[in-house]
């Protein structure tokens, strides 16, 4: 049995700027509040006592710190980062301003089909969730016994892979919450992926 511990990293500056398009924004780091967000994870996984077997990481600035700030200085070294973890990509639309992409005569191109829409230099929907759905195997495939794995990643991802992994409906993906530092666990068994929980936040609400 393998259970997969998909987290969101913390809160960045790219995340208080809802009206630009950020894609992958791979330098951006986290916030005061992303460092808060990140410390109250640590305590409810040190409360837990939850230890991963395995650790995967975005390359992405937020991630590497979120993770840096959650694990323990003896897991740093078990640390792999993976490239197939990586947000999705806009392209040359990063860093333009929503409104000034996404007017009437987008959305009358799109029609509802956001999940293969993409910037000509960029990823769609379809291509994140195929990456992720791809690499779940591979982890898999490589996995001896039952082992805990964490993976520190992005939130388009991780609803993207969801949403592919379960056959729910591509239309409504951008719907599912990701919120900052929420943990999303997967369980593989006997051939089936089975969602024990999904943009669980709890530990946000912990007081200090």
């Amino acid at each position: 049995m393998i259970q997969v511990y998909w987290i969101r990293h913390a809160e960045s500056f790219a995340n208080t700027r809802p009206d630009i398009i950020s894609g992958r924004s791979n330098e951006t780091p986290l916030t005061t509040l992303g460092e808060l967000q990140a410390m109250k994870l640590k305590r409810r996984l040190d409360l837990e006592a939850l230890h991963f077997d395995e650790i995967y990481v975005s390359p992405a600035v937020r991630t590497q710190e979120t993770a840096r700030r959650v694990l323990s200085e003896s897991d740093f070294s078990r640390i792999k980062y993976d490239e197939q973890l990586q947000e999705l990509d806009q392209g040359s639309l990063t860093g333009l301003r929503k409104i000034e992409v996404y007017t009437p005569e987008w959305y009358a191109r799109v029609n509802g089909d956001y999940w293969h829409e993409k910037a000509i230099d960029g990823e769609s929907q379809a291509e994140v969730a195929a990456r992720g759905v791809s690499w779940l195997k591979e982890i898999v495939k490589c996995s001896i016994g039952s082992k805990k794995i964490g993976v520190f990643g992005h939130g388009g991802m991780i609803k993207y892979t969801l949403v592919e992994l379960l056959d729910m409906r591509r239309d409504l993906a951008w719907r599912i919450p990701i919120d900052n530092t929420s943990i999303t666990c997967l369980e593989y068994h006997e051939d089936v992926w089975l969602p024990l929980c999904v943009n669980d936040s709890a530990h946000l609400r912990l007081a200090f």
